[in-house]
């Protein structure tokens, strides 16, 4: 009979034909380097009905190696529903949900399943660092320590979480790649927020807090390429993303949460609101928002940061040739001040 994996690498593609392959070989090498992961380790991929080659590379890849599985949306699904066809798809344990071109530094396969039999934690945190492509093979790494945090640490209960490291828990959570989770408690994710780019954030953070006993791994053993966002492309997306879906799991966590852990996570999760402020400054140059859209800005402020609405209030009332201006400056660093998110909190 068979044995069961343990672990489960769990990717869903879009349109990643570029990146899907080195994506995969790059646990396929570091799983060849020590045979005993080939019994521990699966790599299963679904792919949201992409319209470039990544389909076809999956499928080399999947009759070329057996720890390889994937599947096909026949439409897409969207990112959440295509993350819970992964967890029923994996046959782990645990699941480690990785992004489709994000990179693997170092083999620390062995180190996590040690820490998995050993520990048995609902969740592991990775911290990781952030870089730009350059060329060829060539990146430029933005900021090495994302997680600001130079120790591994347990917690067992929530008991034992600080403001400082629900600041960690947002960090790393944001990032798909950074979380394994037990596959349990991935089983009771739901529907909820299904139509909310960071659905995944919603769900794991609520359990992370209920169930506990999440494991912060302080070697950055992952890097996130932020130049080939999805996101980057499509202003009203990158909106939607970091202003509107954001707010919106605030204010259920507002309802949820004891005003403690609410009051970390608002806190956290501030820095990346107040990033969305330069999309939001060039859809109100070009006319974007609708009145209606307008007092919603307004109401979600007013509910979870007076300082912004003002922020909100002087960007309405401005004059576009001074808006004009001050986001041309912006524009020219706002890379820079990403890459330091991690440090500043």
């Amino acid at each position: 009979m068979k044995k069961s994996p343990i672990l489960s690498i769990c990717i869903p593609t879009f349109n990643r034909s570029d990146f899907i392959g080195r994506t995969i070989m790059q646990f396929i090498r570091y799983i060849e380097e020590k045979p005993f992961l080939q019994s521990s380790v699966e790599i299963i991929a679904a792919d949201n009905c992409s319209e470039d080659k990544t389909w076809s590379v999956l499928q080399k890849l999947d009759k070329q190696y057996n720890c390889v599985r994937v599947a096909r949306n026949r439409q897409n699904i969207g990112l959440p529903k295509n993350i819970l066809k992964l967890i029923r798809m994996a046959k782990g344990d645990y699941l480690w949900f990785f992004g489709d071109d994000d990179r693997l530094i170092k083999n620390e396969l062995s180190e996590i399943l040690d820490i998995l039999e050993a520990r048995k934690p609902n969740f592991i945190l990775h911290n990781f660092f952030t870089f730009k492509d350059g060329r060829k093979e060539n990146v430029r790494v933005v900021n090495q320590n994302f997680l600001n945090t130079k120790h591994s640490q347990y917690f067992p209960t929530k008991r034992y979480l600080t403001s400082r490291t629900y600041k960690i828990i947002t960090n790393g959570v944001l990032l798909l790649t950074s979380n394994i989770v037990k596959k349990e408690v991935a089983a009771s994710f739901t529907s909820e927020l299904i139509d909310n780019n960071y659905w995944h954030f919603y769900h794991i953070v609520k359990q992370m807090i209920k169930n506990g006993k999440l494991y912060v791994f302080a070697s950055p053993t992952v890097g996130q390429r932020t130049t080939t966002s999805h996101f980057h492309k499509n202003i009203r997306l990158k909106f939607k993303t970091f202003f509107c879906d954001l707010t919106e799991i605030l204010l259920l966590f507002k309802k949820e949460f004891p005003s403690f852990e609410f009051k970390c996570l608002k806190k956290a999760i501030k820095l990346y609101i107040k990033y969305s402020f330069f999309t939001l400054a060039i859809m109100l140059r070009n006319n974007d928002f609708s009145k209606g859209q307008i007092r919603y800005i307004e109401n979600t402020l007013k509910q979870l940061y007076f300082d912004l609405g003002l922020i909100f209030w002087i960007l309405l009332n401005m004059p576009k040739s001074l808006l004009y201006l001050i986001l041309k400056c912006f524009e020219s660093i706002r890379y820079i001040k990403l890459g330091k998110v991690g440090q500043n909190t």
